[in-house]
């Protein structure tokens, strides 16, 4: 998202609350994942831990009934860098194994980026 890459974390929360309530609107679910991830993102920034995780995890929860194997382990692996940022490294190395998994199953490039989080938790 540019508005939290420009550091613009209020407009950015506020943007991604709309979008989700168009994205209801629309009964788009991909829509709402990315949307829940967004926020999960938006929120990280903002140092809300709780409701980063619960960003991450609806987005998670979307992306796995949808079948989207790589955005739930990109999803996965976003909530490990989360719980690692808040101090909480067992839950980030949980989160990175499951992210882990998924990728080596998909046979993704970014298991390596995940291996690397995992090696240095």
């Amino acid at each position: 998202m540019l508005s939290v890459e420009l550091g613009e974390h209020e407009p950015a929360l506020d943007h991604c609350h709309q979008a989700l309530a168009l994205y209801d609107e629309a009964d788009d679910r991909h829509g709402r994942a990315t949307g829940w991830d967004s926020l999960g993102l938006v929120h990280r920034h903002l140092g809300h831990y709780e409701q980063s995780i619960a960003g991450y995890e609806h987005a998670r929860e979307i992306f796995r009934d949808l079948g989207d194997r790589h955005e739930e382990a990109d999803t996965l692996a976003s909530l490990g860098d989360v719980h690692q940022q808040f101090g909480q490294a067992a839950a980030a190395r949980t989160a990175w194994r499951q992210a882990l998994r998924i990728f080596d199953e998909l046979s993704h490039p970014d298991s390596a980026r995940v291996r690397e989080k995992l090696a240095g938790a």
